[in-house]
């Protein structure tokens, strides 16, 4: 006979067993953003990244206060300036020209 299994005891600053740690939700939030999608919508940031919108929002929020986001006018999101200060700094990346093409 098995035992009745209990809810899960949640200790205060940990995360639970399920779901992703906020790290990777922040990481899939940037990894939204490619060639063809340059700015994107609330909405859209939500439904590429595969998370839920409030969370969307409140995350975006925190890259975009950061500099990793930045938010137009519009109301839409776009990679922010502070990405490409901190991957200038890669030792890979040391002798690299930058090419952009409006």
């Amino acid at each position: 006979m098995t035992e009745p299994r209990s809810a899960p005891v949640r200790t205060r600053g940990r995360r639970p067993p399920q779901g992703d740690p906020v790290v990777d939700r922040a990481f899939a939030l940037l990894a939204a953003f490619d060639a063809g999608h340059r700015s994107l919508t609330l909405g859209e940031l939500s439904r590429r990244s595969g998370i839920p919108t409030s969370s969307t929002l409140r995350l975006a929020t925190r890259l975009q206060a950061w500099g990793a986001l930045e938010r137009g006018p519009d109301g839409r999101f776009a990679i922010g300036l502070r990405l490409w200060e901190v991957a200038s700094l890669a030792p890979r990346g040391q002798g690299l020209s930058l090419s952009f093409n409006p």
